[in-house]
């Protein structure tokens, strides 16, 4: 590859001239976005899945499942927890055309796992109505609430918890 135009700057070459109409980054216009998270998170559609909500004390906390492939023997049950910059279904269960498994719950889910995220306090689709820090205890809180409700509701014996931040 190192032979093409472009491609070999141990010889100087630059490469093709960028076309008349090209500008950079810097030189376009910002937009600013006056929707918050949840409101763009309402207007997804995601597919695949199944939407539930449990609640916390008084607050509504989203949860998404996709179950196992029956294709395959059950592997497991999976929960998926998000960090603090991000809500569970973009992180989780991303779609990308011509991207297959840029989900992470499509990968795990045919290969035999039942998967589940859910938004924590403050995040994504759930309740964000208390003015509070949403710290690692609160967090630890929707995490109960969560695996609790998904033990009961699929009847598994323990969960695997994969976390990123």
């Amino acid at each position: 590859m190192t032979d093409l135009p472009g491609n070999n700057p141990a010889v100087g070459d630059p490469g093709p001239a960028p076309s008349p109409d090209f500008k950079p980054m810097l030189a376009r216009p910002r937009r600013a976005c006056r929707a918050t998270q949840g409101d763009l998170m309402s207007d997804v559609k995601w597919t695949g899945g199944v939407e539930h909500w449990i609640q916390k004390g008084d607050i509504r906390l989203f949860m998404w499942e996709k179950k196992a492939s029956p294709k395959v023997p059950h592997a497991g049950t999976i929960f998926f927890v998000h960090g603090s910059s991000m809500a569970s279904q973009p992180t989780f269960d991303l779609s990308v055309p011509g991207r297959p498994y840029s989900s992470a719950m499509d990968w795990f889910s045919d290969h035999g796992f039942d998967t589940w995220t859910m938004d924590n306090e403050g995040y994504g689709r759930s309740d964000k109505k208390r003015n509070i820090n949403f710290d690692i205890s609160n967090g630890a809180d929707d995490l109960a609430a969560g695996s609790q409700y998904i033990m009961e509701k699929t009847g598994a014996k323990s969960l695997l918890l994969y976390g990123i931040s």
